[in-house]
C-alpha cells in the first residue's frame, strides 16, 4: 500500500480576528471563521478532484475514490508578502494557533453547525502537526497532508 499525499494552496492567510493574542468579538471571530473555514473547504475539494484525475489518468480506470485518511501528519507553509508588511515575520506558534479552523475544515465530520468538512481525513485527533514554516513570497498557506501507514 502506497502513502497519499495531498498538497493544498489557500491563496488567503488566516484572519487577523482568528489570532490567539488578538481579544476580538465572539462575532467577528465567529465571521473570520465561517470566512477562512469556507476558503480552505473548497481550496481542499479542488485539491482532492484533482489527485482523483491524476490517479485515474496514471492508473488508466475511473474506479478511483478519495477514502478520508485515519492517521497523517500536517505540514503548514505561511507565505508573507515581501511588500505591505512591515516589521518582523509572526511567530510560528501563534499562526499554528490561529489555524484551528483550517485543520476542522479538512475534517469529514459535521461539527454541529450545520457545515461539514471537505473530508480530506477523517478526525483531527488522529494527527501529527509538523512544526509550521514561515517565509517571504506571494501571500497563502501551503497544506501538506500525508498519510501516515502503520
Amino acid at each position: 500500500m502506497i502513502a497519499r499525499e495531498l498538497v493544498i494552496d489557500v491563496p488567503v492567510l488566516p484572519p487577523s480576528a482568528l489570532s490567539v493574542n488578538r481579544r476580538s468579538h465572539w462575532a467577528a471571530r465567529a465571521r473570520a471563521t465561517a470566512e477562512y473555514g469556507g476558503i480552505v473547504r473548497l481550496c481542499a475539494v479542488n485539491a482532492r478532484n484533482l489527485w482523483i484525475e491524476s490517479a485515474m489518468a496514471t492508473r488508466n480506470t475511473i474506479d478511483v475514490d478519495w477514502l478520508p485518511l485515519k492517521r497523517c501528519s500536517i505540514a503548514l507553509v505561511f507565505t508573507f508578502p515581501v511588500k505591505g508588511r512591515r516589521g518582523p515575520l509572526p511567530d510560528p506558534d501563534n499562526l499554528v494557533s490561529s489555524c484551528k479552523c483550517l485543520i476542522d475544515a479538512l475534517t469529514a465530520r459535521d461539527r454541529g453547525n450545520g457545515c461539514v468538512g471537505a473530508g480530506i481525513i477523517e478526525d483531527d485527533r488522529e494527527i501529527t502537526l509538523l512544526p509550521a514554516t514561515i517565509q517571504r513570497g506571494e501571500a497563502n498557506v501551503r497544506i501538506t497532508i500525508e498519510e501516515v501507514l502503520r
